[in-house]
């Protein structure tokens, strides 16, 4: 998938291709942040997840904090080549 855009990649954004690389579904990923279905889809939409969704998901899905900005950041750098 390749965005072309001047603004950040969005954090749903990195999080959606994740979930599709560890075959997992983003009902699998609401019900790790104990929110409904729904809820979880306009926040991705919007990038609005709150901390406490990506805590939680990047806990099941056995993502460092770190290494999720780290791959923003690299995703930012390669967007704006």
């Amino acid at each position: 998938m390749e965005i072309k855009s001047d603004k950040n990649i969005p954090l749903s954004k990195i999080i959606e291709r994740i979930l599709y690389r560890q075959g997992r579904s983003k009902v699998w990923a609401a019900r790790q942040c104990a929110i409904n279905y729904k809820t979880f889809i306009d926040r991705m939409k919007n990038d609005r997840l709150t901390a406490y969704d990506i805590l939680h998901l990047a806990r099941e899905m056995n993502i460092d904090l770190n290494e999720l900005k780290n791959i923003q950041s690299k995703e930012n750098n390669n967007d704006s080549a």
